[in-house]
């Protein structure tokens, strides 16, 4: 069944809420760009990926985008695994 415009215009507002609620949570948020220079939006939202609407929000369940809202712009990405050098002693 499709959603009826008042429908769509619910979800659209509480979707808008719910990207404050982020940018108020996530704080400031250093620039970004891709290594071509093309700049990163902070916050990409099923607003802008209208065919997806199942992106959510970072630091919010489902945790697609992962479980803090400024993700690893906010603090350094560590790598928490054994690259496999040494044995099990060793490490």
């Amino acid at each position: 069944m499709a959603a009826t415009e008042q429908e769509l215009a619910e979800a659209r507002a509480e979707l808008e809420r719910a990207a404050a609620r982020w940018r108020e949570l996530a704080g400031e948020v250093r620039p970004a760009e891709t290594d071509s220079g093309i700049p990163i939006a902070p916050l990409y939202t099923p607003l802008d990926l209208p065919d997806d609407d199942r992106i959510g929000l970072p630091g919010e369940f489902p945790f697609v985008r992962g479980i803090y809202p400024s993700m690893h712009r906010g603090q350094l990405w560590t790598m928490r695994i054994y690259a496999g050098w040494g044995t099990p002693e060793d490490t």
